[in-house]
């Protein structure tokens, strides 16, 4: 899903990914608002990782400041965000906490 939000924006690759792994996900137990919580955090990831990240050149156009400049700085909140990405995928609580509370 990762490498899907790297190359398309997160609407299309919502669209196009959830009803492929929406059934696949259910079969081994998965809660359909957790796997979409998963969905949307790897599209936001993608959407700022290179090569296609498409909000490093809207940063790029309204800072004035060539991407070459702005990947670096953008490597921290990348490892930050995949590690993100790691806990909320295995520790199921984090995203189903507040959907517990309102049934």
């Amino acid at each position: 899903m990762l490498l899907a939000g790297m190359f398309i924006d997160s609407a299309s690759f919502t669209i196009i990914l959830a009803p492929l792994f929406l059934p696949i996900a259910t079969m081994y137990g998965v809660d359909p608002v957790h796997l979409g919580i998963i969905m949307i955090l790897n599209g936001a990831i993608g959407m700022y990782t290179p090569p296609f990240g498409i909000n490093l050149f809207v940063a790029s156009s309204v800072s004035k400041v060539p991407v070459s400049k702005i990947i670096p700085v953008v490597v921290p909140f990348i490892f930050i965000s995949l590690i993100t990405l790691v806990v909320i995928t295995y520790v199921e609580q984090i995203s189903l906490f507040l959907p517990s509370i309102l049934k």
